[in-house]
C-alpha cells in the first residue's frame, strides 16, 4: 500500500482557513479535519486517522478548497454541503435566477451584492457559491453539471 497522499494541516494554517471559510459562509464541526495534498485542502473525519495506512480509501472527506496567491477557491461540493443559509451575505435566488445559476450562466442581482464570494440559495437551500465581478456574480457552477430546459417546478405559492 502506498503512502497516504495527505498531510494534516497545521494547527495556525487550520485557524485561517477556518475564519476564511465562515467569511464565505461554509462551517463545519469539530468532527472534521483539515488537510492537504500540494494546494488542495480537504476536510477528513478525524475518526479516519487511526484506520490511515491499515485500509486503503478510494474516496474519503470533502474537497475544500484550492489555495491560489489571492486565497482560497472554494469547491461547488464543500458550498453545497457546508454553506451555511444564515451567513451574512448569502443572496436567495429567484425561481428565475435559479434556472439560470443551473444553466451555468452569471447572474445580474436586483440589489448590490457585497464584494468577493457570497453563498446562493433558492428555498432555503444553498445552490452554490458565486464571486461578485462588477454588477454580476459570476457562475462557477460545475460545468459537468449545467442543464438546460425547464429545471425547477414551481408550485402556486411561488
Amino acid at each position: 500500500m502506498g503512502a497516504f497522499p495527505f498531510s494534516p494541516l497545521r494547527e495556525r494554517d487550520a485557524r485561517l482557513v477556518e475564519q476564511a471559510a465562515k467569511s464565505a459562509g461554509l462551517v463545519w464541526d469539530s468532527a472534521l479535519t483539515l488537510w492537504q495534498r500540494d494546494k488542495e485542502l480537504w476536510l477528513f473525519p478525524q475518526t479516519i486517522t487511526p484506520l490511515l495506512g491499515k485500509i486503503r480509501f478510494s474516496r474519503i472527506g470533502i474537497h475544500l478548497a484550492t489555495q491560489h496567491n489571492k486565497g482560497y477557491r472554494w469547491q461547488h461540493e464543500a458550498a453545497i454541503a457546508l454553506g451555511d443559509t444564515s451567513a451574512p451575505g448569502t443572496i436567495a435566488l429567484s425561481a428565475e435566477q435559479a434556472e439560470e445559476w443551473f444553466r451555468g450562466r452569471d447572474i445580474y442581482p436586483d440589489s448590490p451584492v457585497p464584494e468577493g464570494e457570497a453563498l446562493l440559495s433558492y428555498n432555503g437551500a444553498i445552490l452554490g457559491i458565486a464571486k461578485k465581478v462588477g454588477t454580476r456574480l459570476k457562475n462557477n457552477y460545475p460545468r459537468e453539471l449545467v442543464r438546460d430546459g425547464r429545471l425547477l417546478i414551481q408550485t402556486a405559492d411561488e
